[in-house]
C-alpha cells in the first residue's frame, strides 16, 4: 500500500502540484486574516467605548461596600438556607 503512493510521489507531474496548492491554500487565509484585522479594529472602535462603561458600572457595583443593615440581612438569608 506504501509503494503505489510511493510511486506516486516520483511521478514529474506531482512535484510542482503540491507547490502550487499551497500557495493557493496562503492567498485565503491572507485575505480572512486581513478582512478579520481590519473588521476587528473598526468594532473595536466602534464598541470599545460602551464595553468601558459597562465594565467600570459593573467594578463599581462589586466594589461597593455593604452597609451593616445589609450585611446583617445576607447572613439572616445565608442562614435560612
Amino acid at each position: 500500500m506504501i509503494e503505489p503512493l510511493a510511486a506516486a510521489a516520483k511521478l514529474p507531474g506531482n512535484a510542482g502540484s503540491k507547490k502550487r496548492r499551497s500557495k493557493r491554500a496562503v492567498m485565503p487565509f491572507l485575505v480572512g486574516v486581513a478582512t478579520g484585522g481590519v473588521a476587528g479594529a473598526i468594532v473595536g472602535t466602534l464598541v470599545g467605548e460602551e464595553v468601558v462603561q459597562v465594565f467600570s458600572s459593573a467594578t463599581g457595583k462589586i466594589e461597593r461596600k455593604l452597609t451593616k443593615s445589609e450585611r446583617n440581612e445576607l447572613r439572616f438569608e445565608l442562614l435560612l438556607q
